[in-house]
């Protein structure tokens, strides 16, 4: 990876100056903006992609500031968008989100050309609340030529009638949307739509993007996210991680969000996490109380017989009025219990980690589907998840990590909704990490093809490196990596890995990071950081680097040049030569660089058994200032006299 090391300076303020793509060409303005941005700040760090060299990601100590997070985050845009080769005029804002519980302000921008917006493309900037300073940038941004038309040949209603044609056994059309869409390097004006059916046994939900100029279909995405081969009220449901099967039935354990309904009154309310309720009711005449899984945040839809699962009884004032559901388990009842319980407890326990991350939104999880061997969520259509019925020698899919997996999709399109569909691997990856965070566990989906077959996916011991070019749920394996062996690294310090790396981990998403790459781990170690200072680390860096490292995705080096600086010094030989040096204490810094400024001339040199030293030739009689300018402020300047 292409880690860029610039210094120390004072941050932009919310006053700086815009630049435009009217004023530059996208190449030009790119270049001149990095340089500007490395002359004004440089404290700050830049991440280019390797392979394309496009810059994905700036952080450091503070680099743009203002009188309000959001001045901070705006006066970066106006000063810097350049470094994109994009316009500030191009940058809209998109809504702003409170990461670790108000230690941080995410602020996203959509990128819109001409007033047309361009697709999965997406501006983020981190803000430290304290000093309401920006420290941390994500960008995955496409320059569009000057001169690119966003007048469309064909319109929306020809657009629609090539869907309707390539997929005549569908039959739901969404209204399409006219979008810049950044196909293999080059911008395509498009119109994109989403084309499905309403029956959930033959389901199919397609993201269809149509030339706007021929008419032809550019690209198509299966909305389907599968796991891949692809619930006082109590109730019987599947134990541990394994699926319900002979060796795992099903046990008595309480229904948190079951729906409770009085029907004297109409009153209605929901279980607590214990499985307990208290509905409302006016008089003490016995009343009939319903309990069934349409719950606050969950709608459990059963797609197999027996119909959804509700129970009554007659209770008296005050009650107890005590249920047990599914008290003679069957298949498609535990299913229906399973997936309420399991969904509830992912919610509750990602919303304890962060309450203001956006998945209080209620959805449906439709189990009993009429086929086997698997599961998806339907990011395409009304963000459901869905599980098959038991089949082909597997279980019924509506079990433990298998839920917890399909949710962990609905956490990263509400976290990140740009991620889809250019980073398929990010949201594979991710909810395997939703599911290891909620059960304590790599192993995602024990005992998926029968008893006795183990994991689907173990993120442990996959082994995958960075970068990968292979399948969305094999490459999306390193991020579950990374993740768990920061957990692993964690605790063998003793530490509470999970907890410290749940709070890390989903709250990284926040930060739209444009794919799996190296930057995560920098978004990790920025939320992580406790002074403003990612140059001297983060409470838990070392541990960061090493779970990420274990897949080619590490940290880069702690600069500690200041701190291991011994003395500085300059002087001027007789002979006219101007000399700089500086010596460390150990050998911990050899191989980094330093910059002297020799009388105005910067001039780079390496460290080397514990010194760094230059020498410039030639300077007439008089004084002369040495300055150590990288590391900045380590040292006071020395003026040296020549003869």
């Amino acid at each position: 990876m292409n880690w860029n090391r610039l210094g120390r300076a004072a941050s932009v303020g919310a006053t700086a100056a815009l630049l435009t793509t009217a004023a530059f060409g996208a190449n030009d303005l790119r270049q001149t903006s990095e340089a500007t941005f490395a002359q004004e700040q440089p404290q700050a760090h830049l991440r280019h992609d390797e392979a394309s060299g496009r810059l994905m990601q700036v952080w450091g100590r503070a680099f743009s500031t203002g009188a309000t997070a959001r001045e901070a985050a705006d006066a970066f845009i106006a000063r810097y968008s350049g470094m994109w080769g994009v316009g500030a005029a191009e940058l809209a804002p998109n809504g702003s989100q409170d990461v670790m519980g108000g230690k941080f302000t995410a602020f996203t921008y959509a990128h819109v050309y001409n007033g047309v917006r361009v697709d999965t493309c997406w501006i983020t900037a981190l803000v430290r609340n304290a000093e309401n300073g920006v420290v941390l940038v994500n960008a995955d941004l496409f320059e569009i030529p000057d001169g690119f038309s966003t007048t469309p040949t064909i319109d929306a209603f020809e657009a629609t009638r090539v869907v309707q044609a390539e997929y005549a056994h569908l039959n739901i059309f969404t209204e399409p949307e006219l979008v810049i869409y950044p196909r293999a390097g080059e911008p395509a004006l498009t119109w994109k739509l989403t084309a499905t059916i309403d029956d959930i046994h033959a389901y199919e939900n397609w993201l269809v993007y149509v030339g706007a100029r021929d008419g032809a279909i550019l690209d198509r995405h299966d909305g389907r996210l599968h796991i891949d081969v692809s619930g006082n009220v109590q109730g019987k449901a599947t134990p541990g991680l394994k699926p319900d099967q002979g060796n795992n039935p099903a046990a008595l354990m309480p229904i948190g969000d079951a729906h409770i309904t009085n029907q004297s009154n109409n009153a209605q309310t929901y279980t607590d996490d214990n499985g307990n309720y208290t509905v409302s009711n006016p008089g003490n005449s016995p009343v009939t109380i319903v309990v069934d899984l349409n719950g606050r945040l969950f709608d459990v839809d059963n797609h197999g017989t027996g119909g959804d699962l509700s129970v009554s009884q007659s209770v008296t004032p005050p009650g107890p009025g005590n249920f047990t559901l599914n008290n003679s388990p069957t298949e498609f009842v535990t299913a229906q219990v399973n997936a309420i319980l399991k969904l509830h407890e992912i919610n509750e326990l990602m919303l304890s980690v962060n309450n203001s991350y956006p998945i209080n939104d209620k959805r449906k999880a439709k189990v009993n589907i009429s086929s086997s061997c698997n599961a998806f969520y339907d990011i395409n259509g009304d963000l459901s998840t869905n599980y098959y019925r038991a089949g082909s020698g597997c279980p019924n899919m509506s079990y433990s990590t298998v839920c917890y997996h399909e949710y962990g999709h609905h956490i990263v399109e509400k976290g990140h909704d740009n991620a889809w569909p250019t980073y398929g691997s990010y949201h594979e990856g991710n909810a395997d990490v939703a599911s290891a965070m909620t059960a304590n566990t790599p192993c995602v989906g024990e005992d998926f093809f029968g008893q006795n077959t183990g994991c689907l996916r173990n993120g442990d011991t996959a082994n995958r490196q960075y970068p990968c070019n292979s399948g969305n749920h094999f490459c999306g394996e390193i991020m579950s990596g990374c993740v768990w062996h920061t957990v692993e690294a964690l605790n063998d310090d003793g530490l509470n890995g999970l907890s410290i790396t749940r709070e890390l981990w989903l709250n990284s998403i926040l930060l739209h990071p444009p794919g799996i790459q190296p930057g995560i781990a920098i978004d990790f170690a920025t939320l992580d950081d406790d002074d403003g200072n990612i140059d001297n680390g983060s409470p838990h860096y070392r541990q960061i680097d090493e779970g990420f490292s274990q897949h080619n995705m590490g940290l880069p080096d702690i600069d500690t040049r200041c701190d291991n600086l011994k003395k500085f010094k300059g002087n001027c030989k007789s002979n006219g030569n101007l000399v700089a040096k500086a010596v460390f204490f150990d050998n911990s810094t050899d191989g980094w660089t330093v910059t002297f400024n020799m009388a105005g001339t910067p001039t780079t040199v390496g460290i080397f058994d514990r010194k760094a030293k230059a020498v410039l030739c030639c300077y007439g009689t008089g004084p002369k200032t040495i300055k150590l300018t990288d590391p900045a402020n380590c040292r006071n300047d020395v003026v040296a006299q020549c003869p």
